[in-house]
């Protein structure tokens, strides 16, 4: 009897070790954001990049050739505004690290991915190429 006992202690130490691991792993691979609106966001191919040290931000998809610079402007707590060429200007409400915008008549909830704005290289010179082809069309 005591045998039984002894495994039925073990096995449960041993589940309580593994689910603990498991939860430690998950813990340190998920990425600590914070709350600002700061960095760069993403949905379904489209990055968005919030610059924090000017107030412009950046809306692009390499897969559909899309490059488009704005402005925002705070207009209170975790409320922007939106504004540039190529989208319609709207206001946004930051909640959870997500907000919703419109783009090409499309809602898209974008989700903050990093704290840092991602860009790629010769972004504005993208910008430009892209905003000269759109006038065109």
């Amino acid at each position: 009897m005591r045998a039984v006992m002894d495994n039925k202690r073990r096995i449960v130490i041993i589940l309580f070790i593994v689910i603990c691991v498991f939860l430690i792993r998950k813990i340190i691979e998920t990425p600590v954001l914070s709350g600002s609106f700061y960095g760069t966001y993403a949905y379904d191919g489209y990055i968005v990049s919030i610059l924090e040290d000017s107030d412009d931000f950046y809306i692009f998809n390499q897969i559909g050739d899309i490059f488009i610079k704005g402005k925002y402007e705070k207009k209170s707590e975790n409320v922007y505004y939106l504004s540039g060429n190529g989208f319609m200007e709207q206001q946004i409400s930051l909640k959870n690290r997500k907000f919703h915008f419109i783009f090409n008549e499309d809602e898209m909830e974008f989700k903050k991915i990093s704290d840092s704005a991602t860009l790629i290289e010769g972004i504005d010179e993208l910008v430009v190429e892209y905003s000269s082809k759109t006038k065109m069309n």
